[in-house]
Formats: C-alpha cells, structure tokens, sequence
C-alpha cells in the first residue's frame, strides 16, 4: 500500500538554518560539547566543534611496545572501555570480524617506532627483572606498596580504589611488562601529565635529558609491582594468547601489511597519533552540514543507536572507512539527533521543488525495466536482491531519505552533494520525477547491513595519486579493479563482467573515441551493459580523454592502426 506523504509548506529560508555550536564557531551547546567529546570532527572534518582528545589517546607509533597482541586481538572485536578519566570517549566498535582484527593486532605488533628523541634509560631501570611471578618471603606472598599507596586513590585493584582510571588488574592481560618498567620510570615521556598520573619514582628533565631517583630503592619498588600486577589474571592472558595463535593458524594468509592498510582505511590516525601514518587531508565522513535537510529524524535516531553499513565499502567508494558503533546512552542519541536535524544549510537555488506522488502498477513496472535494461543505478545501489555495492541500498530511501533532498540528488547530485561520486544521469524530467516516485513507492526488504571485507577485497588508496589515476580509481577501479583485471570489490554483484582494461589483445581493437564515448555516455550508448555508468555530466572532457590515455598505460597498448592520427590532442 502507498501511504501519502505530506510535506509542509516552509519556506526557503528553513535551508539555510545552522546551529551554533556544531557547524559554526560559536560557543558549543552541550550537544556540541559531546560532539566534541567522542571525537566526530576527526572524520567529520566540515564540523566546526574540534576534538582535543588525541594526545590522551594511545600513541600506536609503539603499540608492539607496549601492548600484548592477543589481547588488541580481542579487543578490537569486542572493544569496552579502559580510560574512564576521558569522559564520554571510548574506542568505538568498528564491527571488525576476525581477520580484520587479527590483520589490524599483527599490524600494532610491529609498531616499534619510539622517536629520535627518546633518552637512554639509566642501567638500573634497563637492568628491572620483569619476570611474571608472585613475590614471596617463607612462602608467604608480599604485596607491593602499590596497595597502600596513592594508586589506588584513581585506579582499581582486586576490587579496591578509585574508578577513575584503567583497572590495574587488566596490566597482566593488556601490556607487555618491558613497557610498564619503562611507563612506571617516567609517564611524562608519554604525554601524560603529572596531574594524570604523578611521577613517583624518577623525574626526567628533558632539557637534561637526565633521570633523577625520587624514591630510595625506586628500581626495586618498580620491579616488586611489575611482579605484583602481573600475578593478576593469569588465566585470561593465557586464554587470550590460545585464541590468537588459534587465529593466525586458521588464517595464515592474513598479515601485518593487510593490517596497515586498514589503519590507514579505519582512519585510525584521525584519533591516536602515530609517527609515520598521517590522517587523509580530504573528507573522510558525510558533510553534517545538512543533516536534518538529508535524512529523517527516525532514522538517524535508528542509524545513531545501532550504526549499520550504509555505503559498505566506504563513504568514499572502495576506501573500506565505516561508521563506528560510540554505544551511545539514549541520552546521547537524544541530543545529537536533535542538533543534527537542525543542520540545513543547502543553497536553496539550487533546489527543485517537487514531493512523492502515487503512480500506477504499470508505471512502477515500467520503472523496473528502466533499472535492469537502460539507465545504471544498480551498478551502484542495491534494490532487493539486485544491484551493487558501492552506494547505500535504495530499499531504504523511503524510510532514511527526506523527498526533497532525494529528489534533487537524482536530478543534480553535484548540486546538493558537491564532490560525490555518484554521476548526473541525463534523464527527461518525468523519468527523474517516476524514478523518484517510485524509490518512495517501492516495498522492497532492505538485505543485510553488512560490510565488505576489508581483507578478502582490495583496497584502494588514493595516497600519492594525482590526475587521471585519481578518476580512475574513483570510479572505474570499483569494478573494474586498480590494475584494470576486472577484480573490482564491485564486479561481483554485477550481471556481467566488467571489461579487462588490462586485455591488450582485446583493447588494442578498440579505438580511443569509443574508449571515449563508453566514458562519457554509458555502456548502454555502445550496446553494451548499462551497469557501466555515464560520466560525461560528472567530469570534464579533458579528465575523459586523461582517463583513455591511463587506461593505454594499463593495457600497454594503443588503439587499432586505421584508428589514430598520431596527432596529440589538445
């Protein structure tokens, strides 16, 4: 049945509407302030409220220093929080699955990257025994200070002290004990200021580069804790290292390299700082600028309580990025539903007005065979069981989609979404007008929300690329694949398989203006696939004929003879 939508009658000036606090620089709302506080800018990067977390975070440029890699293992599967004294920020759930997790552990493993500058440790710290056994006088076990000291004024241990930083007892399971001896001798040199966690036993003078005793017998007391801490959950480190040798027998081919390339995908550096890998310095996440214009209240309060794949490879097609689970109290969902629905900054110029009508059976058949014979929305979009991967399921425009955003994105999605992928399709007015009535009239199931693997499925990275190669893997590379082999993510959910831009038998027979036409018009102008989309109202000619030229370099081949001038076009 088609349920009538009514849409009120507004005016224009309700698009231009933005919240202080959130997209501008005025002083943030509390909705704002925990934007802030879980950290949405590091993606979000339009968003004018900035997180000033990172430094609080772990460095990664030496996690195969400091952490156990079975346990990043299973944390990133099942990530909880550790560092209560940063408010509302918590290591979100990315929905890895095993591999990924086990690609990301390996990765860290081998992060031992301590920076130029680090001091040489005095001998009596490099000679602290770190052996994991309980301390004992005539059998009789002894207990470190630690229990009576001010540590457990902010942390827990054996179910005493503080709850405002990491549980002491979880040291066994998380850190290798080299870098609790190094971490215990001088906090600072891991940017943790004093008023986080004190020096206690030597202070470090970085103008010196000099360590200074501040307890009498300070290496032992350090070597007596290590011990101590290290008797806690014995049994968990053990069940931890099982499960990932467990894992890396049963999937051998999974590596460090894999694991780096999802750092790089997951924008892990957005939030933790690392040496080397550096954030992307492009959009990485949706414009929230026009949020509430965008999609339905409903939904996101939905999409914000229980995050699921809406672009399953990425917002930027094949990047493998995805919207982590924060696991948001209802509070939290409540507030930044609210200031997101009131994000509507759109040029209304650019708009056209037109709302949802019914259509008949016919018209909505009619529609169909549009989809599955001439125009290429599928070779993009999901609808039922059909169509590809790359952009979010249409099966759920009516319920995710407000019409008059939807309307103008099929009509002129460059002119509400500046920088998207997705290509003008040079319909005739009522074509735009029946697809769009029936995208709000059609009753298919949405299918499953999950990702694409980040393991089993290449990635691609635009890191170091320029020019045509940046089109290409943009937009062809999806399906048909980074080297032109028709391996694309993509290629999969297509009825047809892509052509092999690497075939130099097959493209040597196909002259430079067809390359062109198929580039610009669409496979369905060359009586080929009409999954293979027009691109001529999304790019210039010069980047067409750039794009033919990059795919002669992976074909290693020019067209046929009776075809080229040897003239160099301008």
């Amino acid at each position: 049945m088609f349920i009538k939508l009514v849409w009120p009658k507004i005016s224009f000036a309700w698009f231009l509407l933005t919240v202080p606090g959130i997209c501008s620089s005025q002083s943030p709302s509390t909705a704002g302030r925990l934007i802030s506080q879980l950290g949405c800018s590091y993606c979000h990067t339009t968003l004018a409220v900035r997180a000033t977390f990172k430094d609080k975070l772990p460095n990664h440029s030496y996690s195969g220093l400091r952490y156990n890699p079975a346990y990043l293992f299973d944390f990133l599967q099942h990530p909880v929080k550790v560092r209560k004294h940063l408010g509302v920020a918590v290591m979100p759930d990315f929905h890895l699955d095993e591999q990924e997790a086990l690609a990301l552990a390996l990765f860290l493993a081998t992060q031992n990257q301590l920076g130029p500058d680090w001091p040489v440790y005095p001998q009596e710290i490099l000679n602290i025994q770190t052996e994991q056994k309980k301390l004992t006088v005539q059998g009789k076990m002894v207990i470190p200070a630690v229990e009576d000291s001010v540590c457990l004024g902010c942390h827990t241990l054996d179910g005493k002290g503080g709850v405002f930083a990491v549980d002491l007892a979880s040291v066994s399971y998380r850190l290798r004990p080299e870098w609790v001896k190094r971490y215990l001798s001088s906090p600072t040199l891991f940017n943790v200021p004093t008023t986080t966690m004190p020096e206690v036993f030597y202070h470090y003078d970085p103008g010196k580069r000099q360590f200074s005793q501040l307890l009498p017998y300070a290496a032992e007391e350090i070597k007596n804790i290590i011990r101590h801490l290290f008797s806690f959950n014995r049994d968990k480190r053990k069940k931890l290292q099982q499960n990932f040798i467990v894992a890396q027998k049963k999937h051998p081919h999974i590596s460090a390299k894999k694991g780096e390339q999802i750092f790089a995908a997951l924008n892990c550096a957005a939030c933790h700082q690392h040496l080397t890998i550096k954030p992307p310095d492009r959009q990485f996440a949706p414009d929230l600028r026009k949020e509430g214009f965008r999609v339905r209240k409903k939904w996101l309060t939905s999409f914000l309580r229980k995050p699921f794949s809406v672009r399953p490879f990425g917002f930027i097609p094949g990047s493998g990025s995805r919207m982590p689970d924060f696991r948001l109290l209802p509070g939290m969902v409540q507030q930044l539903t609210a200031l997101l629905m009131e994000q509507k900054s759109v040029d209304a110029a650019l708009l056209s007005m037109f709302m949802p009508q019914e259509i008949t059976a016919y018209s909505m058949q009619k529609v169909r065979n549009l989809l599955r014979e001439k125009i290429s929305c599928l070779a993009c979009h999901r609808l039922g069981k059909q169509g590809g991967r790359i952009g979010p399921d249409l099966s759920s425009v009516p319920d995710r989609l407000n019409p008059l955003y939807m309307f103008n994105q099929i009509k002129n999605p460059h002119a509400v979404s500046p920088g998207a992928i997705m290509p003008k399709i040079p319909l005739p007015e009522k074509n735009v007008k029946l697809l769009f009535n029936f995208l709000y009239q059609q009753e298919d199931q949405r299918q499953d929300s999950s990702y694409v693997s980040l393991t089993e499925q290449p990635l691609i990275s635009l890191k170091n690329k320029t020019g045509a190669e940046v089109n290409y893997l943009n937009r062809c590379a999806l399906c048909h694949g980074s080297a032109g082999d028709g391996k694309g993510y993509n290629a999969a959910f297509l009825p047809v398989t892509p052509t092999l831009h690497a075939d130099s038998s097959y493209m040597s027979r196909r002259p430079d203006d067809t390359l062109f036409d198929g580039i610009s018009a669409g496979g369905f102008i060359l009586n080929k696939s009409n999954f293979m989309p027009p691109w001529g109202f999304s790019i210039s000619p010069g980047e067409i004929r750039n794009l033919v030229a990059y795919i002669r370099t992976l074909c290693n081949c020019a067209g046929p003879a009776w075809s080229r001038d040897d003239k160099v076009r301008k």
